[in-house]
């Protein structure tokens, strides 16, 4: 299941756990709809989102491979894992690039990635784009 990690009242960053984890470390059930940038009081999300703000849906793992192929992002992709040094973070980037079965606009390994080399948001929309034109 996916939860967010709340800090001040806002949504700081999104893992998937196991119910017990997350009721653990006082993680919230994460909405459809709900993200990285929300606010969050009350038990409820309200979506932190600009009026011409574009959403997507998520992909695929699979087809999300195709499109970062396709549009030139794999190579950043791969060379973002070589450049973590801490096993215990690079393990989870692994899982979170191979191992995801949906990829999310609001990834918290995609957001990471592309600071770290240099990848715009433009291309991540991109992605989601191009990935939502592929059939497979």
């Amino acid at each position: 299941m996916r939860y967010a990690i709340v800090q001040d009242g806002k949504v700081v960053n999104i893992v998937e756990a196991s119910p017990r984890v997350a009721e653990a470390n006082g993680w919230a059930d994460l909405p459809d709809g709900a993200g990285i940038g929300d606010t969050y009081a009350d038990g409820q999300f309200t979506r932190a989102v600009a009026d011409n703000v574009p959403t997507f849906e998520p992909v695929p793992r699979h087809v999300a491979k195709m499109a970062a192929i396709q549009i030139g992002l794999w190579p950043a992709l791969v060379a973002y894992l070589d450049r973590i040094k801490d096993p215990t973070q690079r393990a989870m980037a692994e899982i979170a690039l191979h191992e995801s079965p949906m990829w999310f606009r609001d990834m918290v390994f995609l957001a990471d990635a592309a600071q770290v080399m240099g990848v715009s948001p433009g291309t991540l929309d991109e992605l989601f784009n191009v990935a939502a034109t592929i059939e497979v």
